[in-house]
Protein backbone atom coordinates (compact mmCIF):
# COMPACT_ATOMS: atom_id res chain seq x y z
CA UNK A 1 0.00 0.00 0.00
CA UNK A 2 1.43 3.41 -0.63
CA UNK A 3 2.42 6.07 1.96
CA UNK A 4 0.18 8.66 2.48
CA UNK A 5 2.65 11.84 2.15
CA UNK A 6 -0.09 14.33 4.07
CA UNK A 7 0.67 16.83 1.45
CA UNK A 8 -1.50 19.60 2.00
CA UNK A 9 -4.14 20.04 -1.26
CA UNK A 10 -2.20 22.08 -4.46
CA UNK A 11 0.93 21.71 -2.84
CA UNK A 12 2.14 18.68 -4.71
CA UNK A 13 5.58 18.83 -6.01
CA UNK A 14 6.90 19.45 -9.45
CA UNK A 15 5.65 16.65 -11.87
CA UNK A 16 3.39 14.82 -9.36
CA UNK A 17 -0.10 14.91 -10.03
CA UNK A 18 -2.64 13.37 -7.37
CA UNK A 19 -3.71 10.10 -7.71
CA UNK A 20 -6.88 8.04 -6.30
CA UNK A 21 -6.72 4.16 -5.05
CA UNK A 22 -9.05 2.30 -6.86
CA UNK A 23 -11.02 -0.15 -4.61
CA UNK A 24 -9.84 -3.16 -4.34
CA UNK A 25 -6.77 -3.35 -6.88
CA UNK A 26 -3.90 -1.07 -4.14
CA UNK A 27 -3.36 0.50 -7.71
CA UNK A 28 -3.42 4.61 -7.90
CA UNK A 29 -5.20 6.06 -10.93
CA UNK A 30 -4.98 9.54 -11.15
CA UNK A 31 -7.13 12.18 -11.01
CA UNK A 32 -7.73 14.04 -14.51
CA UNK A 33 -10.56 16.20 -16.06
CA UNK A 34 -12.05 14.46 -19.15
CA UNK A 35 -11.69 17.03 -21.42
CA UNK A 36 -7.50 16.38 -20.47
CA UNK A 37 -7.91 12.98 -20.63
CA UNK A 38 -9.30 13.04 -24.67
CA UNK A 39 -6.55 15.81 -25.22
CA UNK A 40 -3.81 13.34 -23.92
CA UNK A 41 -5.38 10.66 -25.85
CA UNK A 42 -5.29 12.94 -29.22
CA UNK A 43 -1.65 13.78 -28.75
CA UNK A 44 -0.90 10.18 -28.06
CA UNK A 45 -2.60 9.28 -31.34
CA UNK A 46 -0.99 12.28 -33.55
CA UNK A 47 2.47 11.03 -32.30
CA UNK A 48 1.74 7.21 -32.81
CA UNK A 49 0.33 8.29 -36.37
CA UNK A 50 3.70 10.62 -37.22
CA UNK A 51 5.68 7.63 -35.50
CA UNK A 52 4.03 5.22 -38.54
CA UNK A 53 4.50 7.58 -40.89
CA UNK A 54 8.19 7.83 -40.21
CA UNK A 55 8.48 4.00 -41.16
CA UNK A 56 7.57 4.57 -44.51
CA UNK A 57 10.54 4.46 -47.19
CA UNK A 58 10.52 7.52 -48.44
CA UNK A 59 10.71 7.08 -52.50
CA UNK A 60 11.74 9.69 -54.71
CA UNK A 61 8.09 9.97 -55.88
CA UNK A 62 7.29 10.84 -52.38
CA UNK A 63 9.30 13.83 -52.00
CA UNK A 64 7.19 15.81 -54.47
CA UNK A 65 5.99 18.64 -53.14
CA UNK A 66 3.00 18.48 -50.01
CA UNK A 67 2.30 21.79 -49.77
CA UNK A 68 -1.21 23.19 -48.10
CA UNK A 69 -1.90 24.23 -51.70
CA UNK A 70 -1.26 21.32 -53.31
CA UNK A 71 -2.84 18.74 -51.05
CA UNK A 72 -6.02 21.28 -51.00
CA UNK A 73 -6.20 20.67 -54.89
CA UNK A 74 -5.94 17.07 -54.65
CA UNK A 75 -8.45 16.66 -51.98
CA UNK A 76 -10.89 18.87 -53.72
CA UNK A 77 -10.08 16.65 -57.05
CA UNK A 78 -10.98 13.31 -54.91
CA UNK A 79 -14.34 15.30 -53.09
CA UNK A 80 -15.09 16.02 -56.81
CA UNK A 81 -15.84 12.13 -57.65
CA UNK A 82 -19.59 10.89 -57.66
CA UNK A 83 -18.95 8.20 -54.48
CA UNK A 84 -16.77 6.90 -52.09
CA UNK A 85 -15.41 4.19 -53.77
CA UNK A 86 -14.25 6.37 -56.70
CA UNK A 87 -12.91 8.25 -54.08
CA UNK A 88 -10.78 5.64 -52.83
CA UNK A 89 -9.72 4.74 -55.69
CA UNK A 90 -8.24 8.14 -56.42
CA UNK A 91 -6.39 7.98 -53.26
CA UNK A 92 -5.16 4.80 -53.77
CA UNK A 93 -4.29 6.07 -57.10
CA UNK A 94 -2.50 9.31 -55.39
CA UNK A 95 -0.71 6.18 -52.81
CA UNK A 96 0.95 4.86 -56.24
CA UNK A 97 2.30 8.26 -57.92
CA UNK A 98 2.89 10.43 -54.91
CA UNK A 99 3.50 8.21 -52.24
CA UNK A 100 1.11 6.97 -48.65
CA UNK A 101 2.39 10.10 -46.85
CA UNK A 102 1.12 12.47 -49.18
CA UNK A 103 -2.49 10.40 -49.81
CA UNK A 104 -2.74 10.20 -46.24
CA UNK A 105 -2.82 13.96 -46.12
CA UNK A 106 -5.29 14.49 -48.89
CA UNK A 107 -7.71 12.10 -47.00
CA UNK A 108 -7.81 13.80 -43.76
CA UNK A 109 -7.94 17.07 -45.41
CA UNK A 110 -10.96 15.95 -46.72
CA UNK A 111 -12.34 14.96 -43.20
CA UNK A 112 -14.15 12.27 -44.52
CA UNK A 113 -13.72 9.49 -42.33
CA UNK A 114 -15.05 7.02 -44.08
CA UNK A 115 -13.28 7.46 -47.25
CA UNK A 116 -9.63 7.26 -44.97
CA UNK A 117 -10.53 4.38 -43.14
CA UNK A 118 -11.58 2.36 -46.53
CA UNK A 119 -8.07 3.36 -47.89
CA UNK A 120 -6.43 2.23 -44.98
CA UNK A 121 -8.10 -1.29 -45.79
CA UNK A 122 -7.49 -1.27 -49.44
CA UNK A 123 -3.66 -0.59 -48.29
CA UNK A 124 -3.39 -3.19 -45.45
CA UNK A 125 -5.16 -5.99 -47.91
CA UNK A 126 -2.55 -4.99 -50.04
CA UNK A 127 -0.11 -5.12 -47.70
CA UNK A 128 -1.52 -8.61 -46.56
CA UNK A 129 -1.92 -10.48 -50.26
CA UNK A 130 1.99 -8.78 -50.94
CA UNK A 131 3.19 -10.56 -47.39
CA UNK A 132 1.70 -14.15 -48.41
CA UNK A 133 2.47 -13.91 -52.19
CA UNK A 134 6.21 -13.48 -50.71
CA UNK A 135 5.94 -16.89 -48.47
CA UNK A 136 5.77 -14.62 -45.16
CA UNK A 137 3.13 -15.33 -43.51
CA UNK A 138 0.80 -18.37 -45.01
CA UNK A 139 -3.11 -17.48 -45.45
CA UNK A 140 -5.23 -20.41 -43.81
Amino acid sequence: MPQDMNIPEGKLPTGESRGVETPGSGQIVSEQSPEHAIEASKERAGEKFTEILSKIPTTASATVSSDGATIGLDAQSVYDETDEEARVTKLLSLVETRGVEYAVKVARHLNDYYVLDRMHDELAGRFYEALVAKGVIRDE
